[in-house]
């Protein structure tokens, strides 16, 4: 892999802009810009073929809205961990020193790339001050663009991600290699959440049980509404993360429209757009983003999400100010990625998980077939031929074992092979019934879906290329935690069912 050039160095050191790579020459200025003042997130790029990073997952202080913060988890002492940058092909090493009270492990979100051995094994954990290698190698035709990584040991995957221990990890040659796309401006923007303890100095994050989302507040690259400068007409890459463990976001920009050309790091098969852009817990989303013709601010915002009774709350997250010379905008591609030919197969198989939760005295816990999940338990784990397509309908029964009703959404996220959605209806779970369904055109490969109270979601996934043991689970990590997670393996053996239908595991 080459090294930086000395326009893309010029740039990272004046700052501002996330310079990401092949940034046109007309728009360098524009990252040395004393207004443009998001954050820029260092990166750890692959050389050669080979990425390696070395990560320290630390207790020490942090810096929150320029600010020195405690009670945090954190990489190499950033709450925005490194950015990771490899290509297609390349070989990934990550070593994590776990310096924190907590297991820890590494989770590559997004990822098709091995769950085995020292792969992305979500069921490894090293406990306090021993480390971890994780090592897998893309395959030549990975998706690419922005995914990410996180701990995933069961159980304290909420507290790690959120006391900070999340990063990007960018695939190159995705959206930013589109024809229409090359020379634009690139922009990473990270969405953190935090919570202090109340009048205490200096700023520490509550302890997690501590937690309540609605009074989180949301940072940018760790700032609090920073200021982004964009010329008039001008269009933009906007890469853009949630990476809370359990805020819904949902992005307006002063009544702009946003034009989604790659979602959860894969290309669409076509961009479409949207005035509002919703963004579950874990989700990514890679956008172009036109000023207008005349100078103005705008303002970004999360417009707040109801969750059942839990509240992500509204609130500003940056500034756009438009100014200076007039640009051209540019026009999205009519087409992106190419359809494969396995999403148009008969699946092989369905399967039905049902989503749930109760609440007991001990406190709430969230079931996948009316299952919690446990790892010293393989009641959950099933079996999944290599090579096969199987389609899953996944339904979110609201209803409580104990009485009443919990109108929760659950994203729901797949280990290892991303899927693409087929349809979506509503049902009666006291009937277990449908009562509506409209068949979708997929947009392109994700590996998470939203599920609202009463809803179904048809997904359909090809199971290529790795074997072994891996998950799936709500991406809200304090249901993961609390047992909305199942188990499965993908195994070379075909698996015995003669009517082709399978309801749960």
């Amino acid at each position: 892999m080459r090294g930086l050039t000395r326009r893309e160095a010029l740039a990272a050191a004046l700052g501002g802009v996330a310079i990401l790579g092949g940034v046109g020459t007309s728009r360098v200025a524009l990252a040395g810009d004393a207004r443009d003042t998001l954050p820029r997130i260092p990166v750890i790029r692959s050389r050669n073929g080979v990425l390696q990073a070395t990560l320290t997952a630390t207790t020490e202080p942090a810096r929150i809205m320029g600010v020195e913060t405690e009670g945090l988890y954190t990489y190499n002492g950033r709450f925005v961990g490194p950015c990771l940058m490899a290509s297609p092909g390349d070989r990934v090493s990550i070593r994590v020193l776990n310096r924190t009270p907590i297991d820890l492990n590494t989770h590559l979100h997004g990822f098709h790339v091995n769950p085995r051995g020292d792969g992305d094994n979500v069921f490894l954990s090293v406990p306090p001050g021993e480390e971890l290698t994780t090592r897998v190698t893309l395959p030549r035709d990975h998706d690419s663009g922005l995914d990410w990584y996180h701990p995933h040991v069961h159980g304290v995957t909420n507290e790690s991600v959120f006391k900070g221990l999340a990063g990007p990890f960018i695939v190159r040659g995705g959206a930013e290699s589109l024809p229409q796309v090359k020379g634009l401006v690139q922009r990473l923007l990270v969405v953190k959440a935090h919570q202090f303890v109340p009048d205490v100095t200096p700023p520490t994050m509550v302890p997690v049980t501590q937690a309540n989302s609605a009074n989180f507040t949301f940072t940018v690259n760790t700032s609090l509404s920073p200021n982004l400068v964009m010329r008039p007409g001008e269009t933009q890459l906007w890469a853009i993360a949630n990476m809370t463990p359990g805020a819904f976001l949902r992005l307006s920009l002063a009544g702009h429209r946003f034009m989604v050309l790659a979602e959860d790091g894969c290309l669409g098969y076509y961009p479409w757009v949207s005035d509002v852009l919703d963004i579950p817990p874990g989700k990514r989303f890679e956008v172009l983003v036109t000023a207008p013709a005349e100078p103005t601010t705008l303002t970004l915002s999360t417009l707040g999400f109801l969750n059942g009774t839990v509240v992500s709350p509204a609130q500003d997250l940056a500034t756009v100010e438009v100014v200076g010379p007039s640009a051209d905008p540019v026009r999205a591609p009519k087409r992106m990625a190419t359809q494969p030919g396995w999403v148009a197969q008969t699946p092989a198989r369905r399967r039905v998980f049902t989503l749930s939760r109760d609440n007991l005295p001990t406190g709430p816990v969230f079931y996948i077939n009316g299952e919690a999940y446990g790892h010293e338990s393989l009641h959950d784990v099933f079996d999944v031929p290599l090579g096969t397509v199987e389609e899953w309908v996944v339904r979110n029964d609201p209803r409580l074992a104990s009485g009443g009703v919990s109108m929760e959404t659950h994203p729901f996220h797949i280990h290892v092979n991303d899927h693409v959605v087929v349809g979506r209806g509503m049902w009666d779970p006291a009937t277990g019934k449908t009562t509506s369904y409209q068949p979708l055109l997929p947009f392109g490969p994700k590996d998470s879906e939203v599920v609202a109270p009463n809803e179904y979601v048809v997904l359909k996934m090809l199971f290529a290329r790795f074997r072994g043991k891996t998950v799936f689970h709500c991406h809200i990590l304090f249901h993961e935690d609390k047992g909305m997670m199942g188990a499965f393996r993908i195994v070379d053996r075909p698996v015995d069912d003669s009517d082709g239908e399978h309801s749960g595991h």
